[in-house]
């Protein structure tokens, strides 16, 4: 099985441009994806879960109004996933 993650976030910085892997803090907090899908961003990490159950999680950095997102796990036997999330 072949899993496909995508992720966009647009408009969200925290001022970095030296490439530093710092983190936006306007990002912390849980985000409603589209009805039971959630996403937490914490600090640099992250979690996606649906109806509550986790289903994938990992690291992110922001730069200069964008973010670089890593998957270090992803449970359950669903897929391919792909998620879109754009910050307004």
């Amino acid at each position: 099985m072949v899993s496909v993650f995508g992720m966009t976030v647009v408009g969200c910085d925290d001022g970095s441009t030296d490439g530093s892997g710092r983190t936006d803090p306007a990002l912390n907090g849980t985000w409603i994806l589209s009805g039971s899908m959630e996403c937490t961003y914490n600090n640099g990490n992250w979690e996606y879960r649906m109806n509550s159950t986790p289903f994938a999680k990992g690291t992110y950095t922001t730069n200069n109004g964008e973010m670089t997102s890593n998957t270090t796990h992803l449970w359950g036997n669903g897929g391919p996933y792909q998620l879109n999330l754009d910050a307004k």
